[in-house]
């Protein structure tokens, strides 16, 4: 008797999850694809596509010194987790990587390989003599043979006004308008093509999210 209460009230219990069931996120394709349900920003915010529906959607965890993310948008942009990793160590709490080691940069006729999943866009957009594109696209811009590049050293006159243009330098081609908060980066500085008068007017906007990328990829 007891054990057919338990049921029922099991039963219950996962009607009520099932009936309020759906995705917070418009990206939640993304996370299945990437293998990505697992992450409790996953069973908060994909709850459908992920199929935890019968299941709480856990608390978000509190940040420590040893895990937390250097971001505040990274829950609700968590797709970088599985989209971006070279993007997901600045949010380490919310992609769960706390505690594993950086990957190391490549060196000039070791393994090559690309070390950012948007290298096709670098191509497409005529992207590849950037120096970022020597350090992160170098098997799709074809730079294996050639020495990586050291990251360059900002100045007064030549620096990005953002922490994320390196690892997110498909925004030189991509959107030209987002690209003076890159200048060193994307190499516009000392009024090369490309930059623009007044780059306050973007300084706050964020890099696009992964829809809008995608939509203008497609389009």
């Amino acid at each position: 008797m007891f054990r057919h209460a338990a049921f029922f009230l099991l039963l219950t219990v996962s009607l009520s999850y099932a009936q309020d069931c759906k995705d917070q996120a418009d990206f939640c394709h993304s996370i299945v694809d990437n293998n990505k349900c697992s992450l409790g920003a996953a069973k908060r915010l994909c709850r459908k596509s992920c199929g935890h529906c019968s299941e709480p959607a856990p608390p978000r965890p509190e940040p420590t010194a040893d895990c937390k993310d250097e971001r505040d948008d990274c829950e609700a942009g968590f797709y970088i987790c599985g989209e971006y990793p070279q993007l997901a160590k600045q949010c380490k709490q919310t992609c769960e990587i706390c505690g594993q080691p950086e990957r190391p940069r490549p060196t000039a006729g070791a393994g090559c390989e690309d070390e950012a999943s948007f290298c096709h866009s670098v191509v497409d957009k005529n992207k590849c003599g950037l120096s970022a594109a020597k350090r992160q696209c170098r098997k799709s811009c074809g730079h294996c043979e050639a020495p990586v590049p050291p990251l360059p050293t900002p100045t007064d006159d030549c620096k990005d006004e953002r922490d994320d243009c390196e690892n997110s330098f498909y925004i030189c081609g991509e959107y030209p308008e987002l690209a003076p908060q890159c200048k060193m980066t994307c190499e516009i500085c000392g009024g090369r093509p490309g930059a623009t008068k007044n780059p306050v007017e973007t300084k706050d906007r964020n890099v696009p999210d992964e829809k809008k990328r995608r939509s203008m990829e497609d389009g």
